[in-house]
């Protein structure tokens, strides 16, 4: 049995090598999957502005890669440089937002002297005075 010259059946063609980008693909200039030129894509960073109590939570919960404004980039850098000045700010203002949704002071005052008010009219009534 002679060789038969041509292709052979097991052989694959040579493959095209590919362009473009994406997995499998050769790096080219500028390409995003490089990591300089990813962050230099994130140079968008919204310049809007958030509480900043929100933004000190988003801060201490959540990595670096989440951030989306310049304002928690900011705060970030600063957590990272302080950590005890920053934690007693978001104290400050976790207390603040607190005090905010409790019931005021006087309301209360005034609730617990109508408590007492009742209570010694309960008691006159049933000692029998008027």
């Amino acid at each position: 049995m002679d060789a038969q010259p041509g292709p052979q059946p097991d052989s694959q063609p040579a493959e095209k090598p590919r362009r473009g980008r994406g997995p499998g693909r050769p790096f080219t200039k500028n390409d995003p999957r490089i990591r300089q030129n990813l962050e230099a894509t994130e140079g968008g960073l919204s310049t809007e502005e958030r509480p900043l109590l929100e933004v000190m939570r988003h801060v201490t919960t959540k990595p670096r890669s989440a951030d989306w404004t310049h304002q928690q980039r900011e705060w970030r850098q600063y957590y990272q440089e302080s950590k005890d000045k920053f934690m007693a700010r978001l104290l400050d203002l976790e207390e603040a937002a607190a005090r905010a949704y409790r019931p005021e002071a006087t309301a209360s005052a005034a609730r617990d002297e109508g408590t007492g008010r009742a209570r010694e009219l309960i008691e006159r009534l049933l000692k029998g005075e008027e």
